[in-house]
């Protein structure tokens, strides 16, 4: 289990169309609204699995061609794939020396409608707000695990540029 982190644009996703569209698919499971997005924006989005720009033939990339997976892709124009500044592998051994009060600071919340959540991975999958990134960052700044720089990093980056984060597994 990989802890990936990404300085995610959620202001912009807060007020994008694709915040709507995604928490109606979950609880549509209705793929169309997302893919349309997609072809709308797919200038504008990468592959969530390598970062590469999307191309027209985006669609033979899917596998499973649910709204998880959709979702997954259009969520890309408010991230870098690309750029993962997570804890990694070593997740699992912090995980264990975490209270819950902390353990929110390396993930955040979830998305999801009434019935589904947003986990593309089927993992976890989590945001934190800029406001939640500053919070998270005075928490870690308080702990003192070797392995989470990188991640401290993401998180005064993300506070300093007014970002949030996404976290994924």
């Amino acid at each position: 289990m990989s802890h990936k982190a990404y300085a995610f644009d959620w202001n912009t996703f807060e007020c994008d169309e694709l915040f709507t569209i995604l928490i109606e698919s979950l609880e549509s499971n209705d793929v169309l609204p997302l893919a349309h997005y997609i072809k709308i924006h797919y200038t504008k989005l990468k592959d969530p699995y390598e970062g590469e720009p999307l191309t027209e033939i985006w669609q033979e990339m899917l596998e499973k061609k649910d709204t998880q997976e959709y979702g997954d892709f259009a969520l890309t124009r408010f991230y870098d794939p690309a750029a993962d500044m997570g804890i990694g592998e070593e997740w699992m051994e912090i995980d264990e020396l975490l209270s819950e009060f902390n353990r929110g600071a390396f993930l955040g919340y979830s998305v999801h409608s009434k019935n589904n959540v947003f986990d593309p991975g089927h993992m976890g999958s989590y945001f934190q707000t800029p406001v939640q990134v500053s919070e998270s960052l005075l928490k870690i700044s308080e702990l003192t695990i070797e392995t989470t720089e990188s991640f401290q990093s993401l998180l005064e980056d993300a506070a300093l540029s007014g970002l949030g984060v996404y976290v994924t597994f």
